[in-house]
């Protein structure tokens, strides 16, 4: 596959010799980007996939496979409910009636496995394996569409970002998310590069399954379609190729959806892809605000919202809101959360979601690990009582010696990393705006639809481009201290 992006509004900003890093320039020499993984790259490419997949499956040969461990939270609910969508042959809850609070492409991938294998996890951890590995690939090729020196760093940098591989190894929607998304990002380059209507095809399609996976990137898909047929006439200035593209990409891009949203206005009488989002403000969105905002633990606030919630359904005339339509619940759900979230003061929202977004993308992914999860500890997020000194206190006093020392490393690990992020970022942008933009864009998008919800599995979606990050801030390192040697050499041989 050739996959090379000139940008020549990159390229005319970008110079530098080859080799300098991010020194000289990032677009350094032309024709840098996805349309040349020729040959002369499959090698490293395949370096790459081996590595990712080797640290993925020691990862898992020390991972316990019992049902308890790998079924916390919403991975149970996954590998249950896609045995009821197996049985049912159709996308419905344990009470046969269609499902609603979720998108149906990670349950048909495990009932796949389910159907093949049986009630045994490690097939399909081992294709979330592969598959994670191929997208560290593919985060290489995208990172290459920058500058041809950052496919290595990035490509060694995916195959042991922890992020990555931990949730690889968990019965969740993330990594078959990412692998879509990466698929749909380097598609879109392709399209930016050489716009035909094969390539805005791909591009739809592995975004709108990706939505399909996890409806977080619907939005983001909708800017998409709306920005394509802009990016397209300004790179090829004709409308024939405007028209074409635009309309291959919303197509495709609708492809995926369109039956599951004729199922639900069918159904329901909605469009919305899921009921879950009146679920997701009122049990966490609101009540981390108000968390946020008050100091009162999150279960005092989702009781608070409960009573606030039945408090508006009876005003409305509604006895019981759980016997509505799942739609029309969320609805209610979601109008009582706007309602509350109107009396508090705008700078508490705003100071919740920009917590939220630091959070998220400063938070260090070895905490969701299963095995760190099994571990004695308390919760320093969930404990809301006291100061923050008092809470830091009783979490080193409660907490098990191993888990400490670990969370200690691994929040140290992250501060670190996020310093070379953002200085990455901000070579990136300096260097060439037009891929700064678009990399913080794609950043801001997902770290703000998530709110002040905060988890590693929320900052997954952006770990492609804090990778690119990385890699150009170690560049360009990498370049300043060999320059520096250079000159400390020549001028010891003046002498």
């Amino acid at each position: 596959m050739e996959v090379e992006c000139s940008f020549p509004v990159v390229q005319r900003r970008l110079g530098g010799e080859a080799g300098e890093g991010m020194t000289g320039g990032i677009g350094g020499n032309s024709g840098t980007g996805i349309s040349s993984v020729a040959p002369a790259y499959l090698p490293t490419l395949a370096a790459v996939f081996l590595l990712a997949l080797i640290v993925r499956l020691l990862n898992l040969a020390f991972l316990p496979l019992e049902p308890d461990l790998l079924l916390l939270a919403d991975a149970g609910m996954y590998w249950n409910e896609a045995k009821v969508i197996l049985q049912h042959r159709a996308f419905v809850n344990f009470a046969g009636e269609p499902n609603t609070e979720r998108v149906p492409y990670y349950y048909a991938f495990l009932a796949v496995f389910q159907y093949a294998f049986g009630d045994r996890f490690m097939p399909v951890l081992i294709a979330q394996q592969i598959l994670d590995s191929v997208s560290c690939i593919l985060i290489a090729v995208l990172a290459r569409s920058i500058r041809e020196n950052l496919l290595v760093p990035a490509g060694l940098l995916s195959a042991v970002w922890p992020n990555l591989w931990i949730h690889s190894a968990q019965i969740l929607t993330e990594t078959l998310f990412l692998f879509f998304l990466v698929c749909g990002l380097v598609a879109l380059v392709r399209l930016v590069d050489a716009p035909r209507p094969r390539h805005a095809i791909f591009a739809g399609l592995a975004l709108g399954a990706a939505t399909m996976t996890r409806p977080v990137s619907q939005f983001l898909l909708i800017g998409l379609i709306a920005a394509t047929p802009v990016v397209v006439y300004v790179q090829a200035r004709n409308f024939r190729s405007v028209l074409l593209c635009g309309a291959a990409f919303t197509i495709a891009a609708a492809a995926p959806l369109l039956p599951h949203v004729v199922r639900n206005l069918t159904h329901f009488g909605s469009f919305a892809l899921t009921s879950q989002n009146g679920t997701h403000v009122m049990n966490w969105v609101l009540p981390a605000i108000i968390s946020s905002a008050t100091g009162v633990p999150r279960e005092q606030a989702v009781a608070q919202m409960n009573l606030r919630l039945r408090q508006y359904a009876e005003n409305r005339g509604i006895s019981n809101p759980d016997l509505l339509n799942p739609f029309d619940r969320s609805h209610i759900y979601v109008a009582t959360a706007v309602e509350a979230i109107r009396e508090l003061p705008p700078g508490a929202v705003l100071k919740a979601w920009v917590v939220g977004a630091g959070t998220n993308f400063i938070v260090p992914p070895l905490l969701v690990d299963n095995r760190l999860q099994a571990m004695p500890r308390p919760s320093l997020v969930a404990d809301t009582s006291g100061t923050w000194l008092e809470r830091a206190i009783q979490f080193v006093r409660l907490a098990s010696p191993g888990y400490l020392t670990l969370w200690v490393l691994s929040v140290a690990a992250a501060v670190v990393g996020a310093a070379m992020q953002l200085a990455g970022m901000i070579l990136l942008l300096y260097r060439s705006p037009l891929w700064g933009f678009a990399t913080i864009g794609l950043v801001a998008y997902f770290l703000l639809i998530n709110g002040p919800i905060t988890s590693p599995k929320y900052r997954l979606p952006i770990e492609p481009v804090l990778i690119i990050w990385t890699a150009v801030f170690l560049t360009t390192a990498a370049a300043t201290l060999t320059r520096w040697r250079r000159r400390a050499a020549d001028r010891s041989k003046s002498r």
